[in-house]
C-alpha cells in the first residue's frame, strides 16, 4: 500500500487515484458532495425508473441497467474527482480507509457529512425528476428487504456487498502496483456485481 501519511498527517501523497488527502480539506470535501450526488442521483433515478416500468430500465427485479447505472456512475465520479478527493462517496469507505491507515480519522466526520448531504441531494434530485410517483411508489429506490427475506439474511447480504466494495477500494485503489487508470473501472465494476449479486437474492 502506498497510503502514508506525513508532515503530521496533513497529507496522504501518492495515493487513492494520485490524490493529496489534508491538502485541501474543503476542495476534497465538497468534491465528496458532488461525487456522492451524482453517484445516487445517477443510480436511484434509474432504479426508479425501474420500479416504475420505465421501458429504459426494465422491471425492476429483471433489470441489468440499475446495477449498470451504479457502477458506470461510480466509474466516472472516481475519474472525475478522485485526484481530488480520493472518490470515496461513502462512508463504509471513508471509515474501511481510516481503519487500514489509508486515511486520516481527523477527516472523517468532514467526509461523512458531505457524504451524507450529498446522498440527500441525490434523492431529493430523483424526487423532482419523476414527481410523487417516484417517492409514493418506488420510495426513491430505497433499500429494503424483498417479501419473505429475514433480518438476518438481509444483514448478511449488505454485510457482503459493502465488503465487496470496500474491499475493492482498498486493495486496488491505494496499491502502487495497480495502474491507476484500471482502478475507477475495478471500482465501477465492484459496485455493479455488488449490487448485481444483492438482487439476485
Amino acid at each position: 500500500m502506498s497510503a502514508h501519511l506525513r508532515s503530521g498527517d496533513t497529507a496522504v501523497g501518492g495515493q487513492l487515484y494520485g490524490s493529496s488527502i489534508g491538502t485541501n480539506t474543503a476542495a476534497a470535501t465538497v468534491a465528496e458532495l458532488i461525487g456522492t450526488f451524482v453517484l445516487v442521483y445517477g443510480g436511484t433515478a434509474v432504479a426508479v425508473a425501474a420500479t416504475l416500468d420505465r421501458p429504459v430500465a426494465g422491471p425492476v427485479y429483471n433489470s441489468l441497467a440499475t446495477p449498470l447505472a451504479f457502477g458506470l456512475a461510480l466509474l466516472g465520479v472516481v475519474a472525475s474527482i478522485g485526484h481530488v478527493s480520493g472518490a470515496h462517496v461513502n462512508p463504509a469507505v471513508t471509515i474501511g480507509l481510516a481503519a487500514t491507515g489509508a486515511f486520516p480519522w481527523r477527516l472523517v466526520p468532514a467526509y461523512v457529512v458531505a457524504q451524507i448531504v450529498g446522498a440527500v441531494l441525490g434523492s431529493l434530485a430523483t424526487w423532482l425528476t419523476f414527481g410523487n410517483p417516484g417517492r409514493d411508489e418506488a420510495a426513491l429506490a430505497a433499500t429494503a428487504p424483498a417479501a419473505g427475506v429475514g433480518g438476518g439474511t438481509t444483514f448478511l447480504v449488505e454485510l457482503l456487498v459493502t465488503f465487496v466494495l470496500v474491499f475493492a477500494v482498498v486493495s486496488v485503489a491505494t496499491d502502487d502496483r495497480v495502474h491507476s487508470r484500471l482502478a475507477p473501472v475495478a471500482v465501477g465494476a465492484a459496485l455493479a456485481v455488488a449490487i448485481s449479486s444483492s438482487r439476485a437474492r
